[in-house]
């Protein structure tokens, strides 16, 4: 849920909106395979003067303690991992599980109070979401074990600042929309 705006906003009636997908196709997009350290990636994006850079992000999480996990209502063991915003844009999104109990576990998305499964969305505009908490919800069918690994790796890009200010107006995806630093869904 976002909280910022006092004024109500009717999302239908609004028309500028940017396409998220014509927009990234026009821009000429680095990858850097050799560095997914942030500085490196943005000291790239100034010496190269490219519209923007990419680079693959890999967070590990180990299970320390099983306590810390929550229930839902159909009795599976979730951890909320919130999505830190060190970058303008996350997409390409993959995780992985390593368990000595082959435990079955899945991958979900909590934007404000909604949760979507993992193929309803496809990239995060952080930039255009300013005021909207990001977390990956990790859903586990039986309790996991201490020493569990998830391994979470998603693609980072870093937009130079005519495109940041560009994507940090009103943006659609094919999925949500961005609007005053709020994400809304699609059929709003």
């Amino acid at each position: 849920m976002c909280f910022v705006n006092t004024k109500i906003i009717n999302i239908k009636n609004i028309t500028n909106m940017i396409n998220y997908d014509e927009f990234m196709k026009t821009k000429n997009i680095i990858h850097n395979d050799k560095s997914s350290d942030s500085c490196d990636n943005l000291k790239l994006l100034v010496e190269t003067g490219a519209d923007g850079v990419s680079y693959t992000r890999t967070d590990k999480l180990l299970l320390f303690n099983t306590e810390v996990l929550m229930i839902d209502s159909d009795n599976n063991y979730y951890y909320e991992y919130p999505l830190i915003r060190f970058c303008d844009i996350v997409d390409n999104i993959n995780f992985s599980f390593f368990s000595n109990n082959n435990n079955s576990i899945k991958l979900n998305y909590v934007i404000g109070d909604k949760i979507y499964e993992q193929d309803e969305i496809k990239e995060f505009i952080l930039v255009s979401a300013i005021y909207t908490e990001i977390k990956f919800r990790i859903v586990f069918k039986n309790k996991p074990l201490v020493d569990d690994i998830v391994q979470i790796q998603y693609r980072c890009y870093y937009l130079n600042n005519e495109h940041r200010k560009t994507l940090s107006n009103t943006v659609q995806t094919l999925t949500n929309k961005y609007i005053d630093g709020c994400v809304y869904p699609i059929d709003v």
